[in-house]
């Protein structure tokens, strides 16, 4: 088992930035306002950085310090056996199937995973985007500093939960189809026997998590973190390679 370090640190510095902001932006506003101590003004006019991006970092340390000892994002290789999703995650044939986005082709496809008994894992695509859409629209509202990175996570939460609403109903219609005609639906639907599978690569700092192909390398874009482990564990059953 092992920590999912780099999302602990980025929700502990993105913790501290924000508690920071949020302080010094209070402050701006009220400073001169006449219940303001006039001596903690001064303090604060005169020990801005220390204060306030000592306080940011001391928050930062904090909230990391307690996803370390919480135990939170933990995850691990966990054998097929052990890690076995609920009855509804089955197929009509008996296959795993798993919910997941994979960056193909530029374009994000939002569709299942499919682990078949057989040793063959498929993809199921049932609703693509553009990639550098996607990241556009990010980087817009990330213009705009707080106010418009909160405006674009409201967008995005309703923009997901329509998708997901939208995905489920494509699902559900998708599966009173046999695979072989799920398979010939879209054009970024694969099929690979594990022997084809070269490596999957949880993740780091630097590198995204990626399962590689001897023609391709298939970023997951997301995937849900109780389905992690039976995707490993299904990989690790058949001998796929595993790092991070």
């Amino acid at each position: 088992m092992r920590k999912n370090h780099a999302m602990i640190w980025m929700l502990g510095l993105g913790g501290g930035v924000l508690l920071a902001g949020l302080a010094y932006a209070f402050f701006a506003q009220f400073e001169h306002s006449a219940w303001f101590s006039t001596d903690l003004r001064r303090l604060l006019n005169r020990e801005e950085v220390p204060i306030f991006g000592g306080g940011g970092v001391l928050t930062a340390a904090g909230i990391i310090g307690v996803l370390y000892a919480s135990g939170a994002f933990v995850v691990g290789p966990a054998t097929f056996a052990t890690a076995l999703p609920p009855a509804h995650r089955y197929d009509a044939a008996g296959n795993v199937r798993l919910p997941i986005s994979l960056v193909r082709q530029g374009r994000i496809a939002h569709g299942d995973v499919v682990l078949l008994r057989s040793g063959e894992l498929a993809f199921v695509c049932l609703k693509d985007e553009s990639a550098a859409a996607a990241a556009a629209g990010k980087a817009v509202a990330n213009q705009f500093g707080l106010v418009g990175a909160l405006v674009g996570a409201a967008v995005s939460a309703a923009r997901e939960s329509g998708r997901e609403e939208e995905i489920a109903r494509l699902r559900h219609h998708a599966m009173q189809w046999p695979l072989e005609q799920q398979l010939s639906a879209h054009a970024l639907n694969l099929r690979l026997p594990a022997q084809h599978l070269v490596e999957f690569h949880g993740g780091g700092w630097f590198t995204a998590m990626h399962l590689r192909t001897p023609s391709e390398q298939l970023v997951v874009h997301a995937i849900e973190p109780h389905d992690l482990p039976v995707l490993r564990g299904w990989l690790a059953h058949f001998g796929v390679a595993q790092r991070g």
